[in-house]
């Protein structure tokens, strides 16, 4: 490339930045060899703003001072006067850093990933057309100007962060061999099979750009029949050949455009687009750019694996961090957090966990949803299934960037107790990775929900424990204390005789010591005698003991739903009930071998009062089960509250033996009944 060529390239550069003014220096001597400035564009006045640092003399067209000697591999950004800003970006080569490639543009904005990478790519390509001794290269043919683009777009592959960074770096190092000031990538989704532009395409906002979908079987779409045929096409007046698509041209900026596929071994992987060239598209620029499209190709497959596996191993990751916070004893609220950085993971912009027993949803939204959408969203996952669901709202127009939800149940021992829904904005399906990393999650919120459960259980055994040890100081020491007070007045008032005159005195302490006697124990009443709604404590004290009594491991289980028709539960009635469901959890621990216990207390919808026991054991031998002697006492004593025992095989072996009674035959929610 001679100086001529290198300095087309500062002008396309240039434009491609849509930058004021660029210029690049050299030097030959090192860092402290005179600085030289060997292309520019831009105007004069432009000029001498952005190479002020270096001393620009105007009249001798050349900086007066060294140039800064900034580290390599990094751009530095500084605010200039009339809202620009300079970046400055050294140009090196293994030996070191011999120039720099300094640009002015026009925004206080920093700088976006890939106008970053583009810069990076631009001083790359600039620094491999310029000799060691600081002048611009002889003129380079075909195949070395494919290799220098193939050494970066090597380095790109390997490099990139995003697609926005790698869509970037294409646009960089391929626009300036054809002078087109715009670019783009656009992938195809085998599974769901249509083609999405990329972020960071033509320099628009990724909102917009997430709007560009298109079926490889439209046939309106150019860039469809480009992937499907696997031959470049082209258009100088873009908006009147692709009419149905001008709110797409008109958001991208483009007037003129050619779409060449990325084939990859036969396999179409993608499209790619120059826009806005300067002059007419023509075949010679089709030609020009057949031999850089392999390898753009190949660029977009390995960026798109190697994210796609980061992304699989960061969601691995937050399932596991999950779990562990779970078996750290974390509450469920605190489990929010990983739900957080799942979102972030996945890109979801919300993600909502619904829970059967109704209890308050769990709602994790690290971007902007609309409310209506919101709420839409937090009543479907509401509802819930059990099954996984998706649900897709494709983009229809330009700007209309769709949604993709997905829909998975939350399972503990094949039951349904909530929903984890995640919901991501814009349009982009679930892949099946991210898909089984959704499941995993809403394993370990089934794991975290029962734990949860379960702390609350043994808090709420806790508690009922402290209440009858509270209880029995009581009775053994204050209640007998006050007994025994009072017994000696009523002796000092016999002795004392009608007449006395403190008898008055003492008849009124008496008097005080029997209602204070009356009150303890009327606390030690309610302190032994657990409310209604503390039956699910009574029912995990009976398990607790029947676990370290038998060596067995029982897992209970409350449905909190119409618990509180519970209030008036007469203590005859209760007593049934656990008494029943003692004798069928000792019956499993006895007879039914090694297995698992699961113990279930609900109210249903009809007023019944259902306990269940279930074990995985060996199952009815004979009547044994349903005939034992301590059996048919209970069943004797439910029946006097119109309640019944059904002893059956279980779904999967084993046992099961359902207790029940009538809420109304029991006093509940009736004034009249007591504890």
């Amino acid at each position: 490339m001679t100086g001529g060529e290198l300095a087309v390239f500062a002008e396309r550069s240039k434009r491609l930045l849509d930058a004021t003014a660029l210029a690049i220096l050299v030097t030959a001597d090192g860092e402290h060899g005179e600085p030289k400035l060997i292309a520019r564009a831009g105007t004069r006045v432009d000029l001498e703003r952005l190479l002020a640092e270096q001393g620009w003399d105007a009249g001798e067209q050349r900086p007066t001072r060294i140039l800064s000697a900034e580290p390599a591999g990094s751009n530095v950004i500084e605010l200039g006067e009339l809202g620009e800003q300079r970046i400055s970006r050294p140009l090196a080569t293994a030996d070191g850093v011999f120039g720099v490639l300094q640009i002015l543009v026009r925004s206080t904005w920093p700088l976006d990933e890939r106008t970053h990478r583009m810069v990076a790519v631009l001083a790359d390509t600039a620094a491999a057309l310029i000799d060691a001794d600081g002048s611009a290269r002889e003129p380079l043919g075909a195949s070395a100007r494919a290799l220098v683009v193939a050494r970066i777009l090597s380095e790109l592959a390997l490099t990139a962060g995003s697609y926005a960074e790698m869509v970037g770096g294409i646009t960089a190092a391929v626009c300036p061999l054809i002078d087109a000031a715009k670019g783009g990538v656009a992938v195809l989704h085998e599974k769901d099979f249509y083609l999405q532009m990329l972020s960071g395409s033509f320099g628009v906002p990724p909102e917009f750009v997430a709007s560009s979908q298109a079926a490889p079987s439209n046939p309106h779409s150019p860039a469809a029949r480009v992937i499907t045929t696997h031959r470049a096409w082209f258009t100088n007046a873009a908006v009147e050949d692709m009419w149905e698509f001008r709110d797409f041209l008109r958001g991208f900026g483009v007037t003129r455009m050619m779409i060449l596929p990325l084939v990859l071994r036969g396999r179409g992987v993608g499209v790619m687009h120059m826009a806005n060239k300067r002059e007419p598209f023509s075949e010679a620029d089709i030609q020009a750019l057949e031999v850089i499209t392999p390898l753009v190709a190949a660029v977009v497959e390995h960026v798109r694996r190697r994210l796609d596996l980061q992304r699989k191993e960061a969601l691995a990751l937050v399932v596991s961090d999950a779990a562990t916070t779970i078996a750290s004893g974390q509450p469920l609220q605190g489990f929010a957090r990983s739900l957080h950085r799942f979102c972030e993971s996945v890109g979801a912009r919300m993600m909502v966990v619904s829970f059967v027993d109704g209890s308050p949803q769990i709602v994790v939204q690290p971007g902007e949803v609309d409310a209506a959408m919101a709420a839409a969203f937090r009543e479907r996952s509401a509802r819930g299934g059990f099954a996984v669901r998706t649900a897709t709202k494709r983009p229809r127009s330009a700007g209309d960037i769709g949604w993709d939800a997905l829909h998975v149940p939350v399972l503990l021992a094949g039951r349904r107790e909530g929903t984890l829904s995640v919901l991501r904005i814009p349009s982009d399906p679930y892949t099946d990775d991210e898909r089984t990393a959704v499941v995993r999650l809403a394993n370990v919120t089934a794991l975290a929900w029962a734990t949860e459960r379960y702390q609350q259980e043994r808090a709420q055994m806790a508690r009922m424990r402290e209440r009858q040890r509270i209880a029995d100081d009581l009775h053994d020491y204050v209640a007998q204390i006050l007994y025994s007070a009072h017994i000696t007045l009523e002796t000092v008032l016999e002795d004392l005789g009608d007449d006395a005159p403190i008898q008055e005195s003492v008849g009124h302490a008496r008097d005080l010591l029997v209602r204070s006697e009356v009150g303890i124990r009327e606390v030690i009443t309610r302190l032994s005698s657990p409310t209604p709604t503390d039956l699910p404590a009574r029912l995990g004290a009976i398990v607790q003991d029947v676990e370290e009594g038998f060596g067995v491991q029982i897992h209970l289980e409350v449905g909190p739903a119409r618990l509180d028709r519970l209030g008036g539960l007469s203590r005859p009635g209760a007593d049934a009930v656990l008494g029943a469901a003692r004798e069928a959890m000792i019956n499993a621990a006895k007879h039914a071998g090694p297995c698992r216990i699961l113990v279930e207390l609900a109210v249903t919808a009809r007023g019944r009062l259902h306990v269940t026991v279930v074990d995985d054991g060996i199952g009815p031998v004979g009547d044994s089960h349903a005939h034992g002697y301590g059996l048919r006492a209970i069943r004797r004593r439910v029946r006097t509250h119109d309640g019944t025992i059904r002893v059956s095989g279980g779904i999967h072996g084993g046992t099961r033996v359902l207790v029940s009674l009538p809420l109304e035959q029991l006093g509940a929610g009736q004034p009249g009944g007591t504890n």
